[in-house]
C-alpha cells in the first residue's frame, strides 16, 4: 500500500487512470484493509487506552488501516470525484449491513466511519495532545 500511495502522489499517478483501476484498488486493497479483523478486536480488548491513543496520535503508521487511509488520501488528490462516488456507495452498503443486524454487523459501521474520516480529514492535519 505504501508503494501504491507513493505512485498515486507522484507524477506517475496516470497509471491509475485506466478504466476500473481505482475501483479495483478500492475493492481489493482499501476496503479489506479498512475492516476490523479479529486481532484488532483482541488488541482493543487487551489494552483499549493504548489502542485509542495510537489511533488518535497517528503513531499507528505501519498498520494496515492507517496505510489504507493514506492510500485513500493519495488517490483523492488526483481522482477525487470518482473516488468519492465509489466510497459513497460503499459507505451506504456498509451502513445497510449494519442496519440489518446492528449487534452482529457493528464492524460494518466502524468501517463506514473510518472511510468517512479518511475521505474528509486532510493529511496535513495533526492533533496536539
Amino acid at each position: 500500500m505504501g508503494f501504491l500511495t507513493s505512485v498515486a502522489t507522484s507524477v506517475h499517478y496516470a497509471l491509475f487512470s485506466e478504466q476500473g483501476a481505482v475501483q479495483s484498488i478500492v475493492e481489493k486493497i482499501i476496503i479489506p484493509n479498512i475492516k476490523l479483523r479479529e486481532d484488532d478486536e483482541e488488541m482493543f480488548e487487551m489494552n483499549p487506552q493504548e489502542y485509542i491513543r495510537r489511533d488518535i496520535e497517528g503513531s499507528d503508521t505501519d498498520t494496515r488501516r492507517r496505510m489504507a487511509s493514506e492510500l485513500i488520501k493519495g488517490l483523492r488528490k488526483q481522482f477525487e470525484l470518482p473516488l468519492t462516488q465509489l466510497f459513497t456507495a460503499y459507505i451506504g452498503t456498509l451502513l445497510e449491513q449494519y442496519k440489518s443486524n446492528p449487534e452482529a454487523n457493528w464492524q460494518a459501521k466502524d468501517a463506514a466511519l473510518y472511510l468517512v474520516t479518511a475521505l474528509t480529514v486532510p493529511s496535513s492535519v495533526s492533533l496536539l495532545l
